[in-house]
C-alpha cells in the first residue's frame, strides 16, 4: 500500500473517529475566457420556442424572431478574436475584440465602431466581449456541487435572479463547468441554453482587416490626445 493512500485513509480515520463527515470538494478554476491561440464553438438553443401562428385570411402570421443559433470564436496567438455569429435566417455578423476594445461595423454602414466591451460584456445575452458568453455570474458563491453532464463529470453552479444586472427572481441561471479542465460545458439563461466546444489548439495570428485596423488606431489617437489634454488640465 502506498504512502498516499495510506495518508488518505488515515484522514478519513480521523474525521470518523472525531464525528465529522469529509467535505465534498471545492470548484475548480473557471475559465471564462479562451486561451491565446484556440478556437472553439458555442451552438445557441432556444427551450420552448413557440411556433408563430399561421397566417388567417389572406393576412400574413406572426414574424419568426430572429435569434442567435452558433458562435464561432477564434483566438490568435497575439490574442486578437475573431468571433462570428449565425443567426437562425442564415445571416452571419463578425466582429473582432482587442484588449478591452470590440470593434464591429455599424449597422447598415460599412464604418466600423470601436466600443469599450466593459459596456457590453455583462449584458446576459451579449455574443460581444473577450470571455465565453453567459459566463459573467458564474462565481463560488453559486456553486452548489458535482454532477454529471452528457457522463462528463461537471461542477454545477446556479443562481435565482442577479439584482445587480436587473435580472429578476425568476431568471434562473445554472451552469456546468468541465471539473477536469475548468471549461464551461453548458449554460442556461432563462429559456436560452449556451452548449460549449472544448477550445482545441489553433496556431494561427488573427489580422485585423485594414478598416478595422484604421478604426483601432484612429481611436488609439484620439485616446492619447484627451489623455495630454487631462494631463495639461491638472498641472
Amino acid at each position: 500500500m502506498n504512502k498516499r493512500l495510506l495518508a488518505l485513509l488515515f484522514s478519513l480515520g480521523c474525521a470518523a473517529a472525531l464525528g465529522q463527515t469529509p467535505q465534498p470538494p471545492g470548484p475548480v478554476p473557471v475559465h471564462k475566457v479562451p486561451p491565446a491561440g484556440s478556437q472553439c464553438t458555442v451552438v445557441i438553443r432556444t427551450k420552448n420556442a413557440a411556433t408563430p401562428p399561421p397566417a388567417e385570411n389572406g393576412k400574413p402570421g406572426a414574424r419568426t424572431p430572429v435569434l442567435p443559433v452558433r458562435l464561432d470564436i477564434r483566438v490568435g496567438k497575439n490574442g486578437v478574436q475573431q468571433r462570428t455569429v449565425t443567426y437562425s435566417d442564415g445571416h452571419r455578423r463578425t466582429f473582432y475584440v482587442v484588449g478591452n476594445r470590440i470593434l464591429q461595423p455599424y449597422d447598415h454602414s460599412e464604418k466600423i465602431a470601436v466600443l469599450s466591451a466593459d459596456a457590453v460584456s455583462r449584458s446576459p445575452y451579449s455574443m460581444r466581449g473577450e470571455a465565453f458568453p453567459g459566463t459573467f455570474w458564474i462565481a463560488p458563491s453559486h456553486y452548489t456541487g458535482r454532477a454529471a453532464l452528457e457522463k462528463t463529470p461537471c461542477d454545477q453552479y446556479e443562481a435565482d435572479g442577479l439584482p445587480e444586472d436587473d435580472l429578476d427572481a425568476n431568471f434562473v441561471l445554472k451552469a456546468w463547468v468541465t471539473t477536469a479542465d475548468g471549461y464551461p460545458k453548458a449554460v442556461e439563461m432563462g429559456t436560452s441554453v449556451y452548449l460549449f466546444s472544448t477550445p482545441v489548439a489553433s496556431t494561427e495570428n488573427i489580422q485585423l482587416p485594414p478598416a478595422y485596423r484604421a478604426a483601432l488606431e484612429k481611436e488609439a489617437k484620439r485616446l492619447r490626445v484627451l489623455e495630454r489634454l487631462r494631463a495639461g488640465a491638472g498641472k
